[in-house]
């Protein structure tokens, strides 16, 4: 009872921690993003939006899947951590080659002449992903959100500085490139002060690296297959569409996603460390996915419907004329959001409740 009483008031507090961090980070992303909406081009917007679509597809649920992985094994030795690492380094290193050498080839086929600078770039950045994901979750496993709420506002400060002061450069089409590279450097400083994290040699990392390459993939594969229809959807805009039309969706999607975060944002952060803890316990682990499942639908339901219901005036309200007829896109975005309180989670409640073939 006294280590149930502990996580529970932990949760709590990092439920405040977390939620407040994403308020005030998600305002601050709010203004950048205004700015480089509205002072962009659309063609120059979709490129990097198509870049993101690429990148993202392959590390953001390597992450994901690397964090996930980690937590669940339970096992934050120095050792085990390593592997983990080299394993991600491997993955994102692979990742990174295969992205750039496509970059020149995709910007011919798709008439994106900014993707063959953007994509290279982007893919370089996916180095960051294995330090990041080992060092969030030791964070996470702990607890230790107001940490991590700490590095999100920092990490969002300096990359929207970056942003701001490459878009009033002499090269104001890479702000949004500045912006990545600005939140992953700040990222890395702050999470290797948090944790002091050095990764073994390999050689000693590898010792336990097969068992951690068979979870990761498996993970890896469920988060990707999770979110393959959104991405192959912006796939097929690129190509069909052009990069006018991926831009001008991907900003008008923008303000679904800055209410979304600090929503659900703060939710998605505890599900694995709080059902890892209940691994074993099939029926508990259900019971309480719905349970937050049903906060959350409480919180997330009036908000994406009232977001879909002014979709119009939003938009009129903080984007340029450029975007007045992409307002039932923000509409549709913005009710696809009402369902984030089950779509979100599935992937974690499956992994941790052994509804997927196979995980270690």
């Amino acid at each position: 009872m006294p280590t149930q009483t502990s996580d529970g008031k932990a949760m709590r507090q990092a439920l405040i921690w977390s939620g407040g961090a994403q308020i005030l980070t998600q305002a601050a992303s709010f203004v950048v993003f205004l700015l480089v909406a509205n002072t962009l081009p659309k063609e120059v917007i979709g490129a990097f939006a198509f870049a993101m679509v690429l990148i993202d597809a392959l590390t953001l649920t390597g992450k994901s899947a690397l964090m996930d992985a980690l937590i669940m094994r339970q096992d934050f030795s120095r050792r085990a951590m390593s592997s983990f690492f080299w394993v991600g380094m491997g993955g994102a290193a692979t990742c990174g080659v295969v992205m750039a050498a496509l970059a020149i080839p995709l910007a011919q086929a798709l008439a994106m002449p900014q993707l063959s600078g953007f994509l290279p770039a982007l893919a370089a950045s996916v180095l960051f992903v294995p330090f990041l994901a080992v060092m969030e979750a030791q964070l996470i496993q702990r607890l230790q959100l107001r940490s991590m709420a700490f590095r999100n506002s920092i990490a969002v400060g300096v990359g929207g500085l970056a942003a701001t002061a490459c878009l009033f450069g002499p090269a104001p089409e890479w702000a949004l490139v500045a912006q990545r590279f600005g939140q992953y450097l700040a990222s890395l400083c702050f999470l290797w002060f948090a944790t002091r994290f050095l990764p073994l040699f390999p050689k000693a990392g590898f010792l336990l690296g097969q068992g951690q390459l068979r979870q990761t993939s498996a993970l890896w594969r469920n988060h990707f297959l999770a979110q393959f229809a959104s991405r192959a959807i912006d796939g097929i805009i690129a190509g069909g569409l052009g990069a006018q039309a991926i831009g001008a969706m991907r900003v008008v999607s923008r303000f679904p996603e800055l209410l979304q975060q600090p929503v659900v944002g703060p939710f998605f952060s505890l599900v694995i460390p709080l059902l890892s803890r209940l691994k074993g316990e099939r029926e508990a682990a259900i019971v309480t996915f719905l349970d937050i499942t049903r906060v959350l639908a409480l919180i997330s339901l009036p908000v994406f419907a009232g977001l879909a219901c002014v979709s119009l005036e939003v938009v009129q309200t903080f984007l340029n004329d450029t975007y007045a007829g992409y307002w039932p896109v923000l509409a549709a975005v913005a009710l696809a959001g009402m369902s984030s309180p089950v779509m979100g989670m599935r992937t974690q409640l499956m992994s941790v409740t052994g509804g997927t073939r196979t995980l270690t």
